[in-house]
C-alpha cells in the first residue's frame, strides 16, 4: 500500500483499484484526479452507504504541518451545520495518505452545468449564489474561511421529483479564521486565481469577505459566462484582481438590469470593509436588483426556465406560423424547379417557422463526484494546491513576456506568487486551454487589413500594398502595390493571388503568381461583392456576375443583375442573392459551370450568405426590411426551413450539419442545421464573423482574442489572447488572424 508508483498527474501510491479498502471504505471506481488527489467512489462497509472518497498525495501527508491543518479543519467542517455544506462523514490518515470521506453527489458540479448552458438564467444564478452564501455564512460563524469558492466546488444532487440542491465542498483544504490560523505558513496563499480576493493574494489575513469576493466572481461567471478578468496568464489574472476595475456587467449581459452592476461591484471591491457585511447580505442584494426578491424552487439541470432566455422580440408577417413547440421541425413545400438555363418566377413565400425564443435540447448531465471533475470534464477541469517554495513580495508584477503560466488552484510560499513564479519559470496553474502563435509577422500599419491563405502562402493587404509570407514561418516571400487604388477584395489559390481594386484604379482587376508576385493577367472590373473561386475558375460579384477562367482570365459566362450578397459556393453550385430592374430581390442558385438557374425564391434585399451544400443561410442586411434576420433555405431547391432573430445576428458561418452566428448581445448560437433549434451557445464578439473548419469553429472572444469551439457542442478547445479585427482564416492546418499592422498563427 507504500509503494509509490506514478499517476497521471503526480505520485500517488499502488493499490487503489476497484476493491481496494482504505478506513473502512471499499473503493469502487475512480471518478476524479488533479496533481494532488483522486477521488473514488466508494462502499462504506461498516454503513449502508456510498460514498465520496478523495485521496491526497503522500507528499502532503509528510507535510506536517499541512497534515495538521487537513484533519483539523475537515473535522471543523464537519461540525458546520448548514444544509449547503457537503456532509463530511470521517477524515484522517491511513496507509500513509490523508484522506476524507463525504456525501457522494451524482449531479455534477456548477462548472458542468456552465459548460452545458453557458451562460445561465438570472433565476438559477440567484438560487445557487443563495445557496452557497448560507454555507459560507455558517462556516464564517464557526471559524473557517473556505478560501477557494468557484463554480466547480458547488455541486448539484439531482433527485426525481424535486428541485436540485446545492452543496459548497472542499472545506478540507480551507483555512480556519481563527482556530487554525497557527498551522498556517505565514504568507501561504492558496486558492484560484479566476476568484482570489486581493487580500489574499497579498497574503493578509482572510475573513468571510474573501470568501465573499469568490462568490461574486462566481456569480459574474455564471451569468455571462466568462471570468470577470479574461486573461490568458495566470499572473495577469491576479495582476488584474489586484489592481483593476472589475468590468461592468451589463458590457457582458447587456439584457441584465443595471442595478446588478452596483452589486457585484460593491462584492468585487478590492478592500474587504468595502463589501457587503455578509454573504447572505450580497446574496439578497443581488436576488433584488436582478427583480428575483424571492425565489421559487428550480431545477437546476434540466431546461431552462421561463426565465431563461431574454429573447429579441420576433416579428412574424402576416401568414407566418408564430413559434411553439416543434416549430421549424416541418420544413416548407418545396420551390418548382426550373429547366436548365430558364427561371421561374419567384414563389410565393410559405409560412416559415420563426425561432427567436425556441430553446434546443440540452445534453445530459454526466454524474460527478464532489471535487474533483475527471481531467477534461469542463472548462479548465480540476488541479489540487501545490505547495512550492518561494519568497515574499509586496505586489504581484506583470508576468515577462513570453512566459504563460496557467490559472487553476495555487499554494505557494510569499505574499505575492508572481515574482516567485516568474523567476522560477514555475507553472502553477493549468491555464484554461489557451495556445499561443506559431509564428507572428508584422507589416506596415495598415497593410493586414485583409488577410487570405492558401497551401504554403498568406497574403496581407492593406491601401495599395500586397504582402505574400510564407505559410510556415511567416517570413515575408514577396510584396507588391497597386497602382492608382486600393485593394478591396482578396483570394488566394495554389496558382494565384486575385486581387479586386476600387474602381478608380487603373486596372481593377490583377492575378498575380503565388510564387513571385508577378502579374499574371488584368481584367477590366471589380468586385463590390467579393470573391470566390473554384478549380479553374474564378467569380467576381461587381453589380453584375462574371465567371472567368482562373488560367487567363478569359471570360466564362456572366449575369446582368443586381447583387445584393457576397457569393458562396458548394458542389459545382453559385447561391446568391440579386435583384432585376425594379424587381424584388431573390435568393439564387446558379451552376458555377455555365451560369444557369437551377431556382431562385424570394430573399432579404440584402444580406450575407453561407452554405454547407445541404442548407444555404442569410441574415438580412442593414438595409434590408428584416436587418439582422437569419434564415436557412434547402439547397436542392430553395425551400424555406427557419428563421430566427429579427434584427440579432451578424454574418453566419455553415458547417455539417449546424449553422452559427454571433448576435448583437455577444452570444455565439450553433442551430441545427435541418430546423433551427438551438444546439448550444457561447460568449463571442459580435463584430468577428465565425468560421467553421470540420470539427471546430473559430470565433472572436468577447473581451478580445481568439476562440476554437468544438463545432458539436460548444466545448472550449484552446483560446489565443491577441486580439485581432481580421480573420479568423483557415488554412493548411493553421488559423491566421490579424490586427491591421500584425499577423498571427496557430495551430488549427
Amino acid at each position: 500500500m507504500n509503494e509509490l508508483s506514478p499517476g497521471p498527474e503526480g505520485v500517488f501510491p499502488t493499490g487503489f483499484e476497484p476493491g481496494s479498502v482504505i478506513a473502512g471504505y471499499r473503493l469502487e471506481k475512480k471518478i476524479g484526479s488533479g496533481g494532488m488527489a483522486m477521488v473514488f467512489l466508494a462502499r462504506d462497509e461498516r454503513l449502508p452507504r456510498q460514498a465520496a472518497v478523495k485521496v491526497l498525495a503522500p507528499m502532503l501527508a509528510s507535510d506536517e504541518s499541512f497534515r495538521l491543518r487537513f484533519i483539523r479543519e475537515s473535522q471543523a467542517a464537519a461540525t458546520v451545520d448548514d444544509p449547503h455544506i457537503i456532509p463530511v462523514y470521517e477524515a484522517g490518515e491511513a496507509g500513509g495518505v490523508l484522506y476524507i470521506a463525504m456525501r457522494y453527489v451524482a449531479g455534477g458540479d456548477v462548472q458542468g452545468l456552465l459548460k452545458r448552458k453557458r451562460l445561465l438564467p438570472a433565476v438559477q444564478v440567484a438560487t445557487i449564489v443563495s445557496s452557497v452564501a448560507s454555507a459560507l455564512d455558517s462556516a464564517h460563524a464557526a471559524g473557517l474561511v473556505h478560501r477557494d469558492v468557484k463554480p466547480a466546488n458547488i455541486l448539484l444532487d439531482t433527485r426525481p421529483g424535486r428541485p436540485d440542491h446545492v452543496y459548497l465542498s472542499d472545506f478540507g483544504l480551507s483555512k480556519g479564521a481563527l482556530a487554525a490560523a497557527n498551522l498556517t505558513r505565514s504568507g501561504m496563499f492558496m486558492g484560484t486565481p479566476d476568484y482570489t480576493a486581493p487580500e489574499q493574494i497579498q497574503g493578509h489575513p482572510v475573513s468571510g469577505q474573501a470568501d465573499q469576493y469568490g462568490l461574486a466572481c462566481t456569480a459574474f461567471e455564471l451569468l455571462t459566462g466568462e471570468p470577470v478578468f479574461m486573461r490568458e496568464q495566470g499572473m495577469a489574472i491576479i495582476y488584474a484582481h489586484m489592481s483593476e476595475a472589475p468590468p461592468r456587467l451589463q458590457s457582458r449581459r447587456p439584457d441584465l438590469p443595471a442595478a446588478a452592476d452596483a452589486v457585484l461591484a460593491r462584492a468585487l471591491a478590492k478592500a474587504p470593509q468595502d463589501r457587503f457585511g455578509s454573504c447572505q447580505e450580497f446574496a439578497g442584494a443581488l436576488r433584488r436588483s436582478l427583480d428575483l426578491a424571492t425565489l421559487p424552487p428550480v431545477v437546476l439541470t434540466g431546461p431552462d426556465p421561463v426565465r431563461a432566455a431574454p429573447a429579441v422580440p420576433t416579428a412574424v408577417p402576416a401568414g407566418a406560423v408564430p413559434a411553439g413547440p416543434g416549430a421549424g421541425s416541418a420544413p416548407a413545400a418545396p420551390a418548382p424547379v426550373s429547366p436548365a438555363g430558364t427561371a421561374p418566377p419567384p414563389a410565393a413565400a410559405p409560412p416559415v417557422p420563426d425561432l427567436g425564443t425556441e430553446s434546443g435540447p440540452e445534453p445530459a448531465a454526466a454524474g460527478t463526484a464532489e471535487y474533483p471533475s475527471p481531467p477534461g470534464s469542463g472548462p479548465g477541469g480540476q488541479t489540487e494546491p501545490v505547495p512550492v517554495p518561494g519568497r515574499t513580495r509586496p505586489a504581484p508584477a506583470p508576468v515577462p513576456a513570453g512566459r504563460s503560466i496557467s490559472r487553476r488552484a495555487l499554494l505557494v510560499t510569499g505574499a505575492a506568487a508572481v515574482p516567485v513564479a516568474a523567476s522560477a519559470g514555475l507553472a502553477l496553474w493549468a491555464l484554461r486551454p489557451s495556445r499561443g502563435p506559431r509564428w507572428q509577422a508584422t507589416v506596415p500599419a495598415g497593410q493586414a487589413t485583409l488577410l487570405a491563405a492558401d497551401g504554403d502562402l498568406v497574403v496581407t493587404a492593406g491601401g495599395p500594398a500586397v504582402s505574400a509570407l510564407d505559410a510556415s514561418s511567416g517570413r515575408r516571400k514577396w510584396s507588391a502595390r497597386a497602382a492608382g487604388g486600393t485593394v478591396a477584395g482578396l483570394a488566394v489559390t495554389p496558382s494565384a493571388v486575385y486581387l479586386a481594386l476600387d474602381p478608380a484604379a487603373d486596372v481593377p482587376f490583377i492575378a498575380l503568381s503565388t510564387g513571385s508576385g508577378t502579374r499574371l493577367w488584368t481584367e477590366p472590373f471589380t468586385s463590390r461583392h467579393g470573391l470566390v473561386t473554384t478549380d479553374g475558375f474564378v467569380y467576381v460579384g461587381t453589380s453584375d456576375l462574371f465567371a472567368v477562367h482562373s488560367g487567363n482570365g478569359s471570360p466564362l459566362w456572366d449575369i446582368v443583375t443586381q447583387l445584393k450578397s457576397n457569393m458562396v459556393t458548394q458542389d459545382g453550385v453559385l447561391y446568391l442573392l440579386a435583384a432585376g430592374n425594379g424587381s424584388a430581390t431573390t435568393l439564387r442558385a446558379v451552376n458555377s459551370a455555365d451560369g444557369t438557374q437551377r431556382w431562385r425564391v424570394p430573399g432579404p434585399d440584402s444580406g450575407a450568405l453561407a452554405t454547407n451544400g445541404r442548407v444555404v443561410c442569410a441574415t438580412g442586411g442593414p438595409g434590408s426590411g428584416d436587418p439582422g434576420q437569419l434564415r436557412a433555405w434547402r439547397a436542392s431547391d430553395g425551400s424555406t426551413l427557419w428563421r430566427a432573430g429579427p434584427g440579432a445576428y451578424g454574418p453566419p458561418a455553415a458547417g455539417d450539419g449546424a449553422v452559427y452566428a454571433v448576435s448583437r448581445n455577444r452570444t455565439l448560437t450553433a442551430f441545427r442545421a435541418a430546423s433551427g433549434h438551438r444546439l448550444w451557445s457561447h460568449p463571442a464578439d459580435p463584430r468577428i464573423t465565425p468560421v467553421v473548419s470540420g470539427p471546430v469553429v473559430y470565433a472572436g472572444r468577447p473581451s478580445g482574442g481568439l476562440l476554437a469551439l468544438r463545432a458539436s457542442d460548444g466545448t472550449l478547445l484552446w483560446s489565443a489572447g491577441q486580439a485581432f479585427s481580421t480573420g479568423p482564416v483557415v488554412a493548411g492546418g493553421s488559423v491566421y488572424v490579424s490586427n491591421g499592422t500584425t499577423v498571427w498563427a496557430f495551430a488549427a
